[in-house]
């Protein structure tokens, strides 16, 4: 429901910064017994689904009355160059920020041993899932609708990966990934720059797995998973990869 109601905010610019989402909280009865307790809480974030559904709704509207909304979309054109400048222009001080970060989370673990050894069977999985996941399943599935090689489309998409291992981030990726699959793998822009940017925030695959294995190795209550580094950085190295297979040269991507 959240899904369903968050694709349709009130307020659209209040979606930029918030969003409304179901609270879960666990209550007790006077015999003893416990529920759960849900409750509607305005969230701070952003609510991507709704600023998504409203553009795709916008496009559509713009697209079937071009000549009156000719000046708009030259400004929306102008807007998202600018922004994917000022993206490709952070990018360059990303390394810096990315090693103090790591290295502060490092220096405040007690002991690091006792932590990695927690955690091994915890990566080691994930590692695993997302191996079978990357070099199997979207490979065959790549291969299956376009009759084209996997191993060279990777290969065009090693600078979109780097960045992506680099930065932690599918969204900070999206320039250099509109740049591989345009240029390298000769996708049509028009497909790409619509694929490409739901994909970043919707195609949550790599998530999903992650945390399924978490839930199930992990005592949630008492080991913190922001500190899984190795694992956090290839599932977004894995999802800015793998929505780029949706561009692929077949009718049912557009």
């Amino acid at each position: 429901m959240d899904l369903l109601r968050g694709a349709f905010p009130d307020n659209i610019v209040q979606a930029t910064f918030g969003k409304h989402a179901t609270s879960l909280t666990n209550k007790s009865r006077p015999d003893g017994t416990t529920y759960i307790q849900r409750k509607l809480e305005f969230k701070g974030g952003y609510n991507m689904i709704g600023i998504i559904v409203f553009s795709i709704v916008c496009g559509v509207i713009m697209s079937l009355h071009p000549k009156e909304c000719e000046p708009l979309m030259k400004l929306i054109q102008a807007i998202n160059d600018l922004t994917m400048r000022l993206v490709q222009l952070i990018l360059w001080y990303s390394p810096v920020g990315i090693f103090f970060l790591i290295a502060g989370q490092f220096a405040g673990m007690e002991d690091l041993g006792q932590m990695m050894s927690q955690l091994g069977m915890l990566v080691v999985t994930t590692l695993a899932g997302i191996a079978i996941h990357f070099f199997i399943v979207l490979p065959a599935i790549f291969f299956a609708f376009t009759r084209r090689n996997p191993v060279s489309y990777y290969y065009n998409m090693l600078p979109a990966m780097a960045t992506a291992f680099g930065t932690d981030s599918s969204s900070a990726t999206m320039p250099v990934t509109l740049k591989c699959v345009e240029e390298n793998n000769n996708i049509d822009r028009r497909i790409s720059r619509f694929v490409i940017p739901v994909g970043a925030t919707i195609n949550m695959d790599g998530t999903a797995l992650y945390e399924a294995v978490c839930d199930s190795l992990l005592p949630l209550d008492k080991i913190i998973i922001s500190f899984i580094f190795p694992t956090k950085h290839l599932w977004y190295l894995y999802n800015s990869h793998s929505q780029t297979h949706l561009v692929s040269r077949w009718p049912a991507c557009s």
